[in-house]
């Protein structure tokens, strides 16, 4: 990427920065979680068998929806992070290093595995789009169609 193109980028980036409402994501869904947690707790001291096993599966869908927004996140980390350090001229096993310590820091981690991770949200990402936007909606697709077309 040349020098404006990089540039036009960072501007773009800007302006849509700006459309960013204030405030800390966790604090848009306290509210969602205290509900949550509510009727957990009710389930927890008076839930049937059958509530209990379909509020795991929606809690199950909602985690696999933030997972795939994590993963997304990190994806662009680790992508901001190359840019940055071709900007710079350094070579690709210390950008690699530098994005996957950049996403394990964020993601309050031990740095130990965190290039596979980042390997995982790039296949995720990259390779496997349907697949993301399934997990972003809560939807985990059908295990038969996981299985390779040899089975």
């Amino acid at each position: 990427m040349d020098q404006q193109e990089h540039s036009h980028r960072r501007k773009a980036e800007r302006k849509i920065r700006q459309q960013m409402p204030e405030g800390c994501l966790h604090d848009e869904v306290a509210e969602l979680i205290e509900q949550l947690t509510r009727r957990v707790d009710i389930l927890l001291r008076a839930g049937e068998r059958g509530d209990c096993a379909e509020a795991l599966r929606q809690l199950e869908s909602a985690k696999a929806s933030y997972c795939a927004m994590q993963a997304k996140l990190a994806y662009r980390l680790e992508k901001d992070t190359i840019l940055d350090a071709e900007d710079r001229c350094i070579n690709i096993d210390q950008f690699e290093r530098g994005a996957a310590a950049s996403v394990a820091m964020a993601r309050r981690q031990s740095q130990q595995g965190a290039r596979s991770y980042l390997q995982a949200c790039r296949m995720l990402v990259e390779d496997l789009p349907n697949l993301c936007a399934s997990f972003e909606r809560g939807i985990f697709p059908n295990a038969r169609s996981w299985r390779s077309p040899a089975r």
